[in-house]
């Protein structure tokens, strides 16, 4: 990718949870429901999915830098936000070494 005349090599990566992506609409038999007590659960479970997938990337030591984006595809519905939040930043900084910058889209917001 370019930005203002210089090239960085830019890796990208997703985490959905545990879920493989599009698995719901691939046999669809009719609604179905997304309990609030799962809400908390999933949220809990993002620092252990969001660390996983920077690490997965980090543990392949790129020959050159790099950036990388994770699309972090784990919602908890409104709950858990600045607790998330912290969690991309601690990620975020155990893996600064490993790349030239990480970013994070959740939520609609680019961390």
């Amino acid at each position: 990718m370019r930005i203002a005349n210089k090239m960085h090599n830019v890796e990208i990566t997703s985490t959905h949870g545990g879920r493989r992506l599009g698995e719901e609409y691939r046999e669809v038999k009719g609604p179905t429901m997304d309990p609030v007590e799962d809400w908390e659960a999933r949220g809990e479970s993002i620092p252990m999915f969001l660390d996983e997938a920077v690490g997965a990337k980090s543990k392949k030591h790129y020959i050159t830098p790099c950036w990388l984006v994770v699309y972090l595809n784990i919602s908890a519905h409104g709950l858990l936000i600045k607790e998330t939040e912290a969690t991309i930043e601690r990620v975020r900084a155990r893996h600064a070494s490993s790349f030239e910058a990480i970013s994070v889209l959740w939520n609609g917001h680019l961390y």
